[in-house]
């Protein structure tokens, strides 16, 4: 068995599922629905048309990425769409859009307006139409647990790193409103960004939102070597290791970046039964923390990795080198 112990990061709002703490998904997922625009009814006209939409979003997304889709007539119309991470290919932004499917229709019963967003993708529905907007006000924080040693130096490169690659995801055509990026910060090691919008905005709505997530980082993360921003329409990430792909790789100012380790893992979709051991607060986050024995998940786990409990991100703070037997 093995033994970790957690920290919880942050969790979203709106998110209105209980969470089952014996049940680990190695994965970041969360779901954001909306209570105040109804439900629907079982078997009925808005869920056929549904399940419709929902098919052709997970069937077309992967080929480009992004999709667009309307499926029925008012009052049971539905939008929806899915976004692929610009560094996915096809296989693995299929493979995520396949999981979104089941999971937001268990997630979020009978809603007639939901998110769900991981690592490699999101897809969103509504009875409302949402496409060519940005979106506000479906958002939530995630943030590394690691503090900066000297965060004056930091932050300032951070926010000329995050604005490169505002530039670049919203000037250059081919980039289709993604960058990634690194550059030197505090002499010793690298920092690595990553920008996204949904490609149904334009490019001054894209720039908007992208420098309202980056203006939310002192907010969110402050003092904090890793964060996210995560929204409907955009979002953005920082770290101190590269945790995208090969793909689009871009150095901020000149230079190539060095050979590194791969990223943790935090895109499995694969869920393991755990066993809590304790509960607890004061962790080093100041917030909650617990210590769970698991098999198999938790023996591939490392520091900093993330996890999520239904839709509540924690990080792994400990790692004790005793290993637990049963």
């Amino acid at each position: 068995m093995a033994l970790v112990d957690l920290e919880i990061l942050s969790s979203a709002e709106f998110t209105l599922f209980k969470p089952k703490v014996d049940e680990i998904s190695l994965l970041t997922i969360n779901t954001i629905l909306n209570p105040s625009y109804g439900k629907y009814t079982t078997n009925g006209t808005y869920q056929t048309n549904l399940n419709t939409l929902l098919s052709s979003l997970s069937s077309n997304g992967p080929t480009t990425g992004f999709f667009t889709a309307t499926q029925g007539n008012a009052p049971d119309q539905i939008n929806g769409l899915v976004l692929c991470r610009g560094d996915t290919d096809v296989t693995a932004c299929a493979s995520c859009l396949d999981n979104a499917v089941p999971d937001i229709a268990q997630l979020c019963p009978y809603q007639k307006s939901a998110i769900i967003w991981y690592d490699d993708c999101l897809l969103r529905y509504s009875n409302l139409r949402f496409f060519n907007s940005s979106d506000g006000s479906h958002a939530f924080y995630m943030w590394n647990v690691k503090n900066v040693s000297n965060p004056t130096p930091f932050f300032k490169t951070l926010k000329g790193l995050m604005g490169s690659l505002v530039n670049r995801a919203v000037n250059d055509t081919s980039a289709e409103m993604f960058a990634t990026g690194d550059v030197e910060v505090n002499g010793a090691q690298r920092l690595y960004g990553l920008v996204q919008c949904t490609r149904d905005l334009s490019r001054d709505m894209c720039a908007d939102c992208l420098r309202y997530a980056i203006g939310e980082i002192p907010t969110c993360c402050a003092g904090k070597i890793g964060g996210r921003v995560v929204g409907a329409s955009c979002n953005i990430r920082y770290e101190v290791y590269r945790f995208y792909r090969n793909s689009s790789i871009w150095t901020a100012f000149g230079g190539s970046p060095p050979p590194l380790p791969p990223p943790p893992t935090t895109t499995m979709i694969t869920q393991k039964i755990g066993e809590i051991r304790n509960l607890g607060v004061g962790g080093g986050s100041g917030g909650f923390s617990m210590r769970i024995i698991g098999k198999s998940i938790l023996g591939r786990i490392s520091l900093d990795n993330s996890i999520a409990i239904n839709g509540t991100y924690l990080t792994v703070s400990d790692r004790p080198r005793r290993a637990e037997e049963e």
